[in-house]
């Protein structure tokens, strides 16, 4: 659920850092992705603030502020905040760590129709890695769309494990997803779970 990157918009971002804490400042083309024309007199601009209370221990939050999208559109503006966690351990005398990590997204899109649409989405994550190779997670998320409707929300539960070769740099997923589908009176969830494996190769 990252945001700082919205839509794969052309634009600058800066990052500080200190002991404490770290700021993130970015201004962006804005809507459609990889805009490199400046089509419209809005620009979307991106704050994250990082806290680090301790060594393992991070808190942040962030606000993606997205204005005037494109004239021929009815929407004037996408925005977006939220904030969370990340703590990871290493367990004493051995070398497996534990993680936790949460997120919480408010969207909200204002229309020419004065109809504003309001949107939340979540996650909790929890990882062990029982060696520096092999990691156990366990996930669940939550997106709702639109909060003034019902029955149009996702919640996901995913297990899997993931295999570090060369550290995050060669690294493989294997992940089942559990998808259970808010659906009205009368209707069924589709059964479209899925098991996914991947691969993730950078440097």
């Amino acid at each position: 659920m990252c945001i700082r990157d919205r839509w794969r918009q052309v634009g600058l971002q800066t990052t500080t850092t200190t002991s404490n804490v770290d700021f993130n400042i970015g201004l962006f083309n804005g809507y459609p992705s990889n805009n490199w024309s400046d089509n419209n007199d809005g620009k979307d601009l991106f704050f994250r603030i990082t806290g680090k209370p301790g060594k393992s221990f991070f808190i942040f939050g962030n606000a993606w502020l997205g204005n005037a999208v494109l004239a021929e559109s009815d929407d004037l503006s996408k925005n977006l905040y939220g904030g969370g966690i990340l703590y990871e351990k290493s367990l004493s005398g051995n070398n497996m760590t534990i993680n936790f990590r949460g997120e919480v997204l408010l969207g909200r899109e204002e229309t020419a129709a004065a109809e504003n649409i309001n949107s939340l989405g979540y996650y909790v994550n929890a990882g062990l890695k029982i060696n520096p190779k092999v990691e156990f997670l366990i996930r669940y998320d939550r997106f709702d769309p639109n909060t003034k409707t019902s029955a149009n929300g996702l919640k996901w539960i995913t297990a899997g494990v993931n295999y570090y070769l060369e550290g995050q740099n060669v690294m493989f997923y294997l992940n089942y997803i559990r998808k259970i589908n808010e659906v009205a009176a009368g209707f069924h969830d589709p059964k479209d779970d899925e098991l996914v494996f991947q691969a993730q190769v950078f440097f």
